[in-house]
């Protein structure tokens, strides 16, 4: 059986696992917090108590050496702020894995500097990106020689929709264009992503259509029934985060491609 091992199931995780499970594969998820442990089994997944921060214990070494893939889906931050996962403990974790394993890696494409124009995956050499989550990527990568980095734009789906975190409230992002993205459309690609052999590679999962925010959010209270936010007149960034290399060569067909369809 196709092993997958999700170090993090959380929110999106849980949809990765539920979708797995449903393709027939063993699926592990881990969480810090035996809390989580119903949601995590009502997937059909088994639930795995695992803390990066300390040393793996031995359950954890034989499902590091006993998954053929593992999806990292751990919380990374830029800039280095609190709560993010410690890239120490993480890359000691990963450097217990098999090495044939094929690693998943979730990041953001808050990696990019915020700057106007349309960014790929090689607009920007290493020193240019957000060094915090530079080094999370690579940690990811210590012990693999299948590796795989999702460069995910802003994650909405159930129970995130875009805008309604400013329901009624000022809003100074809505000229900016959206680079958002559907979590079906990020468990799509994490499975195309499975079939992928030897190698190293970077791939941009963002909505390939980027209407403006302030689209975005009258459409979505249109739809979703809350007040609109209030957006001024501050200019947008201008900023577009490119696919289209995840559709040339991972086949990925957007089932939202646009977030005018969320």
């Amino acid at each position: 059986m196709r092993g997958l091992l999700i170090l993090g199931c959380g929110w999106l995780g849980l949809q990765a696992a539920r979708r797995f499970v449903s393709e027939g594969w063993g699926v592990v998820g881990t969480t810090t917090s035996r809390v989580r442990f119903e949601a995590i089994a009502n997937t059909g997944a088994t639930p795995h108590l695992l803390s990066v921060d300390s040393p793996p214990g031995g359950e954890t070494l034989q499902l590091l050496q006993a998954c053929s893939h593992i999806l990292v889906s751990l919380p990374a931050r830029r800039g280095g702020r609190p709560g993010a996962t410690s890239t120490q403990g993480f890359g000691e974790l990963m450097a217990a894995a098999r090495s044939d394993a094929a690693v998943i890696t979730l990041s953001t494409s808050g990696i990019y500097p915020r700057t106007s124009g349309i960014v790929e995956e090689a607009t920007y050499g290493n020193s240019a990106l957000d060094q915090s989550l530079l080094a999370a990527e690579q940690a990811a990568a210590r012990n693999a020689t299948t590796v795989t980095t999702l460069r995910l734009g802003g994650l909405c789906g159930p129970g995130r929709i875009p805008g309604s975190w400013y329901q009624g409230r000022q809003c100074d992002v809505g000229n900016d264009h959206s680079n958002y993205v559907h979590s079906a459309d990020v468990v799509e690609a994490i499975m195309a992503c499975t079939a992928l052999r030897q190698g190293r590679r970077t791939y941009n999962i963002v909505s390939p259509d980027h209407p403006l925010k302030r689209e975005v959010f009258a459409r979505m209270a249109e739809r979703y029934g809350f007040a609109p936010p209030m957006v001024g007149e501050t200019p947008g960034s201008g900023r577009i985060i490119s696919s289209a290399l995840s559709q040339l060569e991972l086949g990925l067909h957007y089932a939202y491609p646009s977030p005018l369809s969320y």
